[in-house]
């Protein structure tokens, strides 16, 4: 049987017992793991009045609005982004999405403050609406 001489034992000692503490324990309970962040969700989001004007003459367009929707969803600011070149329906889908509410958008599981970009499209009419008819009397007799 070889010997091993005193100072090279003790060395081995020690190492031993340096691995034991850093590595060989039990390991403790994992870290919680936080929730990951999500977006927004939109829940009551009604579609905006088509201006009967513009609907009986066949104009369409798309609004871009940028919502501040605050911690509980609602929209706190609602910006026009880009134009449809038609007051009305920018204005109709201003008014509407001041309306919507969202579940608000989370991090670390807390409900937080958000910025998001929604296109409005008004699409025209493929068929005259009916109500035209009687726009159009209105309009003729106003004149």
């Amino acid at each position: 049987m070889a010997r091993i001489a005193r100072p090279a034992l003790a060395g081995l000692i020690l190492s031993a017992a340096f691995l034991t503490a850093c590595g060989d324990r039990e390991p403790g309970p994992p870290a919680p793991t936080l929730p990951r962040p999500t977006d927004p969700l939109a829940i009551d989001t009604p579609p905006p009045d088509y201006p009967l004007a513009l609907a009986c003459a066949g104009v369409g367009g798309e609004v871009v609005l940028v919502l501040s929707l605050d911690a509980k969803g609602v929209p706190a600011d609602v910006r026009i982004e880009s134009s449809s070149r038609q007051d009305a329906l920018d204005q109709s889908a201003v008014a509407a999405v001041r309306r919507w509410r969202f579940k608000p958008a989370t991090n670390r599981g807390e409900p937080v403050p958000t910025r998001i970009r929604v296109p409005v499209k008004f699409t025209r009419p493929v068929m005259r609406p009916d109500r035209c008819f009687a726009f159009d009397e209105e309009q003729r007799r106003a004149r």
